[in-house]
């Protein structure tokens, strides 16, 4: 974390030996604290509040608002914990208790770095992640064979398709107006791959590795296909497991490891709900488009 690190370490020290709210709201000014990153900001703001206790009750949401502010002010997401992430936030603070901050530090940092992708998606920003997943959890000291990838990644378009589906249901459209969505194989015997290479096409989907979504009408006749294709990771160790494509734009949703084994998590869920109403908003948009050319001849 640069320079910043050895305030933390030196400040939340001190923290934690129950140091007074005046004491911390003086260091909360401090040009170098002010200096740091969001994530160190968040972090130290968190840490300092549970570690001094100064309520009877409700420290802990009182401390996550607190880093929120930071994260808010520099990016404009919160600190998101969903409940399958408290194990790791409990374990991360208790570890801090000890004297040893980076396990904490990286735990809010990956917190922020999915909170600035759920917003990248839901606000129509860049799909692209805004950071380099720092880990990956792997099952087995050989990680995962390329059969188990390729079920992954079947697992990821299943989980898409359901998603696709259950959007495009809850949609009114007018009369005339029709949707589905099937799985089959991609038939092309080549596909341009834009992720620096990481990906290979699924061998062993039994299902199919491409997921077909149309919207069309008779009159005016139009069709809109969004096609997404499931890709596997080429290394077993790499930070993402598995992903989708969708081929028109090249737009990408990838998930990890420990987002995939056993079940797919919370966090996944929300970023391929929040990618999938993009791509329909897309799709609508493009549909509505040609409909109106077609009703202008």
């Amino acid at each position: 974390m640069g320079a910043p690190d050895g305030l933390f370490h030196a400040y939340a020290s001190v923290a934690a030996t129950r140091l007074e709210m005046p004491k911390l709201i003086e260091w909360l000014k401090d040009p170098r604290f002010l200096a740091a990153n969001a994530a160190m900001q968040a972090a130290y703001a968190h840490f300092c509040l549970v570690a001094i206790h100064p309520f009877a009750d409700g420290n802990g949401r009182v401390a996550r608002a607190l880093a929120s502010t930071y994260l808010c002010r520099a990016a404009g997401v919160p600190l998101v914990i969903f409940d399958d992430q408290k194990d790791g936030y409990f374990a991360a603070l208790r570890v801090a208790d000890h004297g040893q901050f980076a396990d904490f530090v990286s735990f809010i940092a990956l917190r922020s770095s999915d909170s600035l992708e759920f917003a990248s998606n839901l606000l129509g920003a860049s799909p692209r992640q805004q950071a380099e997943r720092l880990t990956a959890v792997l099952r087995g000291s050989g990680g995962p064979t390329p059969t188990e990838v390729d079920q992954q990644a079947a697992k990821l378009l299943d989980l898409v398709q359901t998603e696709i589906l259950r959007q495009l249901a809850q949609l009114s459209f007018p009369t005339g107006v029709n949707f589905q969505a099937s799985s089959r194989n991609y038939s092309q015997p080549n596909i341009a791959f834009n992720e620096h290479d990481r990906y290979r096409r699924v061998e062993s989907a039994t299902s199919g590795d491409l997921v077909t979504g149309s919207v069309w009408s008779q009159s005016p006749q139009v069709v809109i296909n969004v096609n997404v294709l499931a890709l596997a990771a080429k290394s077993n160790v790499a930070p993402h497991l598995c992903a989708v494509k969708m081929i028109e734009t090249g737009r990408i949703v990838e998930a990890r490891q420990d987002e995939m084994l056993p079940l797919p998590t919370s966090a996944l869920q929300f970023k391929v709900r929040a990618w999938v109403e993009r791509i329909i908003a897309e799709a609508l948009s493009d549909f509505a488009t040609h409909a109106e050319q077609k009703l202008k001849q």
